[in-house]
């Protein structure tokens, strides 16, 4: 992207200020909580929003529902981070195709990324249908439910006036997914699909080689006829990679114990995705997820219980802890008890301001 635009921080089920300062997170449903990211402190609590978007100056751009019963349609709100998330414009409604659930936070049946242009937003979002039924379903339903499709908006950021924009080919996402596709070297037992990093592709691959498995971050040629490049990440049998949201961090769980802050612990070895080098370790939590790197901290998500019994009481709790030193700096639940009120969405045209 260009000097004129700015993609959004990417946290556990949020994102965060350009600073680093402030996140903003996901906290149930209709629920966003704002969060000092330096003690994970509660700043403020809003509802009725689907999920933050991007902050940029004052202002932090999220999705809201646009019409009763109609899951396919939702609007762009613009809050003031200044003012407990006050609501200073409201697009006007997006309309989807009429199979899209965008207010699922299932990631396999509704995404959406934003960035920010010169006085406008830019909403990517694509969908994939889904069949929830026990027996198997007719053909055409099975067809139906397999359907997908993705699109970009635009938001003008002085007025609120959406206009829809062509969809490139392909819109890039993060995600850590095996492929079926043949791989291009020997030797290869297992490989990923490809995400973007900066200008190029980068994908995982795990190699037998004679001294063992070899886990291999590669990326595509800069220009045609190049070789690709690659590099060895880590080495062993039970080797556990992730991937962050922004695709800009691997995380690797080896086949090994060594010491760390709470004593011995399988650790979390981090490489930085656009060079390989490895450049933190930390202990590794069992059901980690959405593990994200903003400043000196990694942010990740676990489910307490872990192995919950039934009818047992389960939350989900944001952790943050020190790259440097590993150390757990703080944790909270997401949807704690606090001050929340339900906006009223303005009707007219707004100035976001900065």
């Amino acid at each position: 992207m260009s000097n004129d635009t700015q993609e959004p921080v990417l946290l556990p089920q949020g994102i965060a200020d350009l600073e680093g300062r402030t996140g903003f997170f996901v906290a149930g449903e209709g629920l966003i909580e704002a969060i000092g990211l330096a003690d994970g402190s509660l700043l403020w609590q809003a509802a009725a929003f689907v999920r933050p978007l991007i902050a940029f100056g004052h202002r932090l751009a999220a999705q809201a529902a646009s019409v009763p019963k109609r899951p396919n349609a939702l609007r762009i709100v613009l809050l003031d981070v200044t003012r407990d998330g006050e609501p200073v414009l409201a697009s006007d409604p997006v309309l989807l195709p009429e199979w899209v659930d965008c207010l699922s936070s299932d990631p396999e049946i509704f995404q959406c990324r934003a960035h920010l242009e010169t006085q406008a937003l830019i909403l990517a979002w694509k969908a994939q249908g889904r069949y929830f039924g026990g027996a198997p379903p007719p053909r055409q339903v099975v067809q139906q439910a397999a359907r997908g499709a993705s699109g970009l908006v635009r938001m003008d950021l002085a007025t609120g006036r959406i206009e829809a924009m062509a969809a490139p080919p392909l819109l890039s996402w993060a995600t850590l997914r095996e492929t079926d596709t043949p791989p291009a070297s020997p030797g290869v037992i297992w490989h990923t699909e490809p995400w973007q990093i900066g200008d190029r592709l980068a994908s995982l691959e795990m190699k037998e080689e004679s001294l063992g498995q070899s886990l291999q971050l590669a990326w595509s040629p800069d220009s045609p006829g190049a070789t690709p490049e690659q590099v060895e990440l880590a080495r062993g049998t039970g080797m556990a990679p992730a991937l962050s949201p922004d695709g800009k961090y691997v995380l690797v769980e080896p086949d090994e114990t060594e010491p760390g802050p709470r004593g011995l612990q399988r650790p979390w070895w981090i490489f930085d995705a656009r060079t390989g080098r490895r450049i933190a370790t930390v202990g590794h939590e069992e059901g980690a997820r959405e593990p994200c790197i903003v400043g000196p901290r990694l942010f990740y998500l676990v489910r307490e219980p872990a192995r919950p019994s039934p009818g047992t009481t389960v939350r989900t709790v944001l952790r943050a802890r020190d790259l440097n030193s590993g150390e757990l700096l703080w944790e909270r639940p997401l949807g704690s008890p606090g001050t929340t009120k339900t906006p009223e969405l303005p009707r007219g045209a707004g100035r976001p301001g900065t």
